[in-house]
């Protein structure tokens, strides 16, 4: 577990060192490199780790068992609904379990939201 914790800040130094030098080869100004760097990583973090909250809380389960009861109810599909076992049931009624969160969800909000904040602080402090 512990290598697991160490291996995130290594990828996000790298991944911020990545982006920094892109944006400074092409010949911006260095502060600006570093909060359009900031904002970059800070809003890809929080987008994957916003991602991984809603597929682990089983936000789409209400989408999908919507599919499922239409595709049964449907004449068309009668030739793979035959494979199904929905038909011996004659309702569909799937239990979804609450599925463990994944490990990485609050460190990448953590990371994502702070070199968020960061960059807006900066952003904010020199150029007003």
């Amino acid at each position: 577990m512990m290598k697991r914790l160490r291996v995130l800040p290594m990828v996000t130094i790298l991944y911020l060192a990545a982006v920094y030098l892109v944006r400074y080869m092409n010949g911006s100004d260095p502060v600006l490199s570093l909060i359009d760097t900031l904002f970059i990583v800070g809003i890809s973090y929080a987008s994957v780790a916003a991602l991984m909250f809603v597929f682990q809380n089983g936000f789409l389960n209400g989408i999908l068992y919507a599919f499922k009861r239409f595709r049964a109810k449907s004449k068309k599909d009668q030739y793979v609904a035959q494979f199904d076992d929905i038909e011996e049931r004659k309702e569909i009624h799937e239990v979804y379990t609450v599925k463990e969160p994944f490990r990485l969800t609050a460190p990448l909000f953590y990371i994502g939201f702070l070199s968020l904040a960061v960059s807006l602080i900066l952003s904010y402090s020199l150029y007003t």
